[in-house]
């Protein structure tokens, strides 16, 4: 995790979370709030997603930004909905946790 949030899940979520609050808004009543949910989950979604954009290793092969599962015994087992560590690559020793 970078800064105590799992990033993977964030960049997942994100998006539909306001694509739904912005098919709840209704027809054309609320156009307006529609289009501001819309550019705010835009923009909040591009703003999550440049810690992973910019940490991003183009140089190796291995699995970069997993976020590990917390019930499992091996560090290896790693699925993108746990909420416990980011490791920004598999071949170094650095795990961002809360």
């Amino acid at each position: 995790m970078i800064f105590g949030y799992p990033l993977l899940s964030v960049v997942i979520w994100l998006p539909i979370v306001f694509g739904g609050l912005v098919l709840a808004t209704g027809n054309d009543r609320n156009a307006g709030m529609a289009r501001w949910l819309a550019l705010l989950g835009a923009l909040l979604g591009l703003l999550v997603a440049l810690p992973l954009y910019t940490g991003f290793d183009r140089m190796t092969s291995a699995m970069q930004f997993v976020e590990l599962n917390p019930g499992s015994a091996s560090s290896t087992s790693t699925t993108t909905s746990a909420w416990t560590a980011f490791r920004c690559c598999s071949s170094c020793s650095i795990v961002f946790s809360p």
